[in-house]
């Protein structure tokens, strides 16, 4: 099986509505093995962080304007990408270094997003 995570840092985006427009609710079922296709953690600096395990294209197939509505994104997308953005740079503007212990404290937990289930009618 292909292991590609990602990690999409947002600040001043309204959570619910990024959620809500991706068809995703926090369960707020943790998720400490790192197993959820899609997952959220909140940082204790105003930022949150959504993970995603091999995304089957609902988070990579936005583009980076309509995912970050007029906040702000850090997303080094995979090896290629890191490259692009250092990863001292992301945890120094964030707080948040998905390889190393985090700064921020509390430590950050991902909890499960799962798919919203839309009514028919």
């Amino acid at each position: 099986m292909d292991f590609d995570m990602s990690y999409y840092k947002f600040h001043g985006v309204d959570r619910a509505a990024l959620l809500d427009a991706l068809g995703l609710c926090d369960t707020g079922e943790p998720d400490p093995d790192d197993e959820a296709p899609y997952a959220i953690a909140d940082l204790p600096n105003g930022w949150f962080v959504i993970r995603t395990n091999n995304d089957s294209g609902l988070i990579s197939d936005y583009d980076r304007k309509t995912l970050c509505r007029e906040g702000r994104l850090v997303d080094p997308r995979g090896p290629g990408s890191m490259l692009d953005v250092p990863l001292e740079l992301v945890r120094a503007v964030t707080g948040f270094r998905h390889d190393r212990p985090q700064d921020v404290r509390p430590t950050p937990v991902f909890t499960w997003l799962a798919p919203i289930k839309r009514s028919l009618t």
